[in-house]
């Protein structure tokens, strides 16, 4: 990312933190309509950095009111009258709604991360945005002040936060309109909102910033994240009193015009204008879209056709290769299950898919311990009458030792297996179909592999390893390339 680059993501995301038009959206949606590709490392460490600056941002204007409610709450707790001052209620009122939001963002963490990979997705969220701004403008009688705030307002104020989770909902949009529809009046609706915004933006980015001083390369990315930083802050900072200013005589119909302006775009750009703007790669077919995979991705073939309908005029090639095999100088897109220990690019991951554990239907267990795992997988359990089942020998199945699967299935047992006690399955489909034939018969699949045809079995003592789907690029992203990726993405977290 360059330093252009990241004062232009700051500047949109100070600007539109405060405007009701959603910062998130923007932030996806910015870098897709400019073909701007990030590392997956430096795009969550800039996020986490402009949304901090926009914290300041907020914490400097509204100072004075946040000393107050402090210390009118603390007064409050110690005199044990909590909610006798405006100030002492509004401190609890803001503790209540910021719970929708944390547990959202912990129950549907998975979904809310793919819809930020997916321009499309933001796209139809804005128009949620535009019409809770709508439904707040026409529908609030707008009459009630913040002195009037009750603990059902702040509930309901905190479930329209919790909603802006996802990228294209506007969290200012969503929790003004929330306001609006109790009744409150448009400035009082509004400050009660930037306030809001001061403990979840506090705590997610106290989570997020542990993840971002492990990065292994931050030192060579601080001038862009300080040139972010600086630029929301104080393009933040402007836009609260821009806001507060429009808000006292302005309605919020622009506001949702915009946002519905945006997902029209948006719409058109993924379907129509992208597609068209990828250029044929070297030694490829202009219509032909590569994709080389290793064999425990062969069951994304559904998934993958289904986002090629986004990529009109262009054919998908699958080129099947064991991942460590695969072409390095390969023009295409790599997908592997697994991290390799040297990636030949760049990576991006797609989602996680856990290993599985798997016996035939006719196995009468339905739990595993890790300990009898390790014992069939080094050869000292010969049939299953010793761990609790029928009198069936115990046929053990693995993958071969070129796939990832068979280290991770190692590292869980804490020890590697007895090659002479198992029998070697190449690739996905041939465990599932040995072990959906033979009564005795035990392997592990990648989550996504797993059918009616076996039974999957639960493990006490410990977890399943899960792998990264992984895409490896060699050169930057194209158009369409990115397309599909955002869309798999999605697939992937929806189907998992």
């Amino acid at each position: 990312m360059s330093i252009l680059q990241a004062l232009i993501l700051g500047i949109v995301q100070g600007l539109t933190e405060f405007l009701p038009i959603s910062s998130s959206a923007h932030l996806v949606l910015v870098p897709f309509f400019f073909g701007w590709v990030f590392p997956q490392d430096q795009a969550f460490a800039f996020d986490v950095i402009v949304q901090l600056g926009t914290l300041a941002a907020v914490i400097v204007y509204f100072w004075k009111d946040l000393w107050q409610i402090i210390r009118g709450f603390i007064q409050g707790i110690l005199t044990r009258k909590p909610f006798e001052s405006l100030e002492s209620r509004l401190g609890w009122y803001l503790i209540l709604a910021t719970i929708p939001a944390g547990l959202f963002g912990v129950l549907i963490k998975s979904q809310v991360e793919a819809a930020f990979g997916s321009p499309f997705a933001t796209g139809l969220f804005l128009l949620a945005t535009a019409g809770l701004l709508i439904a707040g403008e026409q529908l609030g009688k707008k009459e009630r002040g913040l002195g009037s705030l009750s603990w059902l307002d702040a509930l309901v104020m905190g479930l329209g936060q919790a909603a802006a989770v996802f990228p294209g909902i506007s969290r200012s949009g969503a929790t003004i309109s929330a306001g609006l529809l109790r009744g409150l009046d448009r400035p009082s609706a509004a400050r009660f909102s930037f306030l809001m915004a001061v403990p979840i933006m506090i705590a997610a980015g106290g989570f997020s910033i542990l993840d971002l001083i492990k990065l292994p390369d931050l030192g060579s990315f601080l001038l862009p994240l300080g040139a972010g930083f600086l630029a929301a802050a104080v393009v933040g900072f402007l836009a609260i009193h821009l806001l507060l200013k429009l808000i006292s005589r302005a309605s919020f119909t622009g506001f949702a015009l915009y946002c519905i302006g945006l997902s029209i775009l948006t719409t058109l750009f993924t379907f129509l204008i992208a597609p068209g703007l990828r250029p044929p790669q070297t030694g490829e077919a202009a219509q032909v879209f590569e994709v080389q995979l290793s064999p425990s991705l062969e069951s994304l073939g559904e998934e993958m056709n289904r986002c090629m309908a986004y990529l009109p005029g262009e054919g998908l090639a699958l080129i099947e290769r064991p991942a460590g095999n695969f072409d390095a100088l390969f023009g295409g897109i790599s997908l592997r299950w697994g991290a390799p220990d040297t990636i030949p690019g760049k990576a991006y991951t797609l989602g996680e898919d856990p290993l599985t554990v798997i016996v035939n239907p006719a196995n009468p267990l339905n739990e595993i311990s890790l300990e009898d795992l390790k014992r069939i997988y080094t050869g000292a359990a010969a049939s299953w009458s010793e761990l609790g089942g029928t009198n069936e020998p115990v046929k053990a199945w693995s993958y071969s030792e070129a796939e990832d699967a068979y280290q991770l299935f190692g590292r869980m047992l804490g020890s590697p297996v007895n090659p002479g006690a198992i029998w070697i399955a190449a690739e996905p489909g041939a465990m599932l179909r040995w072990v959906s034939q033979d009564a005795g018969a035990i392997g592990y699949l990648p989550q996504s592999w797993v059918n009616e045809g076996v039974k999957a079995l639960r493990i006490s003592g410990g977890e399943p390893p899960a792998a990264p789907v992984l895409a490896i690029l060699p050169l930057e992203l194209t158009p369409s390339q990115q397309t599909f990726l955002n869309c798999l993405q999605l697939e992937l977290s929806t189907a998992r």
